[in-house]
């Protein structure tokens, strides 16, 4: 038996990134059994995007927008998001998060987000930045419908379905986080808060892919059922 798993890893502590893309496979010794041979491929598509009061987007950004420390040090596979300026784009409420399946073949996927509330002040002439402790998780508008909220356990949320490209050059597209509701605003912060956030995301194949990779018989959000399979 080979497998492989699918890592992309944006670790705020050790300001990383690291991708492993692969597939699980299986292989019998009986003759009549169908071996199912593919290649799991997902990718986080973060960016931000500003609407008008009709939900029209008006303005969007989805490069250069890693952490920037001390207005020079870039976190590369971090992401800045800026909490006291509202018209800012990289404002909370516009943050957005999609995942690309790229996969061949169906393939089931979670993914972890990792924020980090940052304090930054000057001391003797030098710019610091300390963590700050939070109670609670951003209130991120996440798609809950789809995904299962399993942080509390292991720090997944889980994609209830398995999913696989739509054809050889188009990957579908899941949203992760949505834009925050035009009728709310996140709570505004003096200048020298700011948020980071990132993300760990794993997938594998759906045929035996969540039993001998992530070690669950039976999935997150129905510890009586079974895992579904897509159809080939």
């Amino acid at each position: 038996m080979n497998k492989k798993i699918v890592v992309f890893i944006m670790l705020i502590i050790l300001m990383i990134t690291s991708t492993v893309i692969g597939a699980f496979l299986t292989q019998s010794g009986q003759k009549e059994e169908t071996i199912l041979v593919g290649h799991v491929d997902v990718e986080i598509k973060a960016y931000f995007e500003k609407v008008d009061s009709t939900g029209q987007v008006i303005e969007s950004k989805t490069e250069n927008i890693d952490y920037v420390m001390n207005n020079n040090e870039i976190k590369f596979g971090v992401i800045g998001i800026n909490i006291s300026e509202p018209n800012n784009i990289q404002y909370f409420d516009n943050f957005r998060v999609d995942i690309l399946i790229k996969s061949s073949v169906y393939t089931y996927f979670r993914i972890a987000p990792y924020e980090q509330f940052t304090l930054t002040y000057e001391s003797g002439g030098k710019i610091n930045e300390v963590a700050v402790t939070k109670d609670s998780y951003s209130p991120f508008n996440y798609n809950l419908s789809d995904f299962y909220d399993n942080r509390l356990r292991d720090g997944f949320f889980y994609y209830k379905q398995p999913v696989r490209r739509e054809n050889v050059s188009t990957p579908s597209v899941v949203t992760f986080i949505e834009r925050y509701p035009i009728e709310l605003n996140y709570p505004q912060y003096e200048s020298r808060y700011s948020l980071q956030m990132g993300f760990i995301i794993e997938a594998v194949q759906f045929y035996k892919g969540p039993q001998n990779n992530w070690g669950l018989m039976n999935p997150p959000w129905d510890s009586e059922a079974e895992w579904m399979g897509g159809n080939s």
